[in-house]
């Protein structure tokens, strides 16, 4: 008697992590400056929402270069601190990371009005994640 073998089929599924966009940055007519950014974190188990008010503070890393956080003061007198996801920044190539650099320079300086799109992650949402930002 004769047993015939076949190759048995294995199929493994491999859970992974959604693949996490590049940030995005809108320049103005004359390509010189950056006018919105868009995907600036890389989200997670967080809760989309948007925000406006007066930037009050900025905070850089030791190098004074890289923004990590700023403060928002709204009309009702509420400040709250606005993280920069840098990890999600630093892994954009080079062109993009020079063009969202300059934007978050230009368009988040102290005094300035902004309207900006969060992520509020963890407890309650207490960790507010910069989304996005636009000069309209």
């Amino acid at each position: 008697m004769y047993r015939i073998c076949m190759p048995a089929l294995v199929v493994i599924f491999v859970a992974t992590a959604p693949a996490h966009a590049d940030p995005q940055y809108k320049l103005n007519k004359s390509q010189t400056e950056v006018v919105a950014l868009s995907r600036l974190t890389s989200g997670g188990m967080c809760q989309p929402g948007r925000m406006r008010g007066q930037v009050v503070a900025r905070t850089f890393d030791p190098s004074g270069v890289v923004l990590m956080n700023f403060a928002v003061e709204e009309k009702n007198g509420d400040r709250t601190v606005i993280n920069v996801d840098t990890d999600a920044i630093a892994q954009a190539n080079r062109v993009t990371q020079a063009w969202v650099m300059q934007g978050l320079h230009r368009m988040i300086r102290e005094g300035k009005q902004v309207s900006l799109r969060a992520q509020f992650c963890g407890a309650a949402g207490r960790v507010v994640m910069l989304d996005g930002i636009s000069t309209r």
